[in-house]
């Protein structure tokens, strides 16, 4: 039964390891998406090249 507790324990660490990382990214990714939202109602989208030949 100690086994299991502390495979139980192991799982828990590294479930908590992930679940922090992919948190971290979603953040990140929200808070650009949200920026380029923004920068677009602002006006300060990035402006089309058109290719010169």
């Amino acid at each position: 039964m100690a086994y299991l507790d502390n495979e139980l324990r192991n799982a828990r660490i590294i479930w908590l390891a992930v679940s922090d990382r992919v948190l971290v990214l979603a953040l990140i990714m929200a808070g650009m998406s949200v920026a380029a939202m923004l920068a677009g109602y602002l006006g300060h989208m990035p402006q089309e090249i058109t290719p010169t030949r």
